[in-house]
């Protein structure tokens, strides 16, 4: 499943890199998300809660930082932990400064799951990804603002 989508955030594109090299930060903004803990540099485990039509499970990812091009580019890898590997999932972050405080944020999310579990989200994974992920820039926004 491939999802692409575009935001201009009122921000300077410095101040959303930093926000996205910082999973404390960030993990605030992303709903679900009970822990982070660091591993190594640029490595963390992420633990949180999964609703799957009304079935909650915790989960535990790796998230992984790489292909840092400061300002302008990152990628965010999560795979889950655990004895079989259910979800992996990549986010690939392009940054372009509009203004001084202004950026374009753009992200291709490529994520990689079984057909039962795509199956059985449906259509709504698409909808619950977008609806997060513009929930996601909004408060992330709304926080380096303030």
């Amino acid at each position: 499943m491939k999802i692409e989508d575009t935001y201009n955030l009122g921000i300077p594109i410095n101040e959303l890199w930093n926000a996205l090299l910082n999973p404390y930060y960030f993990g605030r903004f992303i709903p679900n998300i009970n822990a982070i803990v660091k591993i190594e540099e640029d490595v963390f485990r992420l633990k949180g809660n999964f609703n799957l039509n009304g079935n909650e499970k915790e989960l535990t990812a790796i998230l992984k930082i790489s292909n840092k091009v400061n300002p302008e580019y990152i990628s965010l890898n999560l795979t889950q932990e655990g004895t079989l590997t259910l979800i992996s999932a990549q986010i690939d972050f392009y940054l372009k400064e509009t203004s001084e405080m202004s950026t374009l944020a753009n992200y291709k999310l490529a994520i990689k799951m079984p057909f039962l579990i795509k199956a059985m989200m449906g259509k709504k994974a698409n909808e619950l990804i977008q609806r997060n992920a513009s929930d996601f820039f909004k408060k992330l926004e709304e926080h380096l603002k303030s």
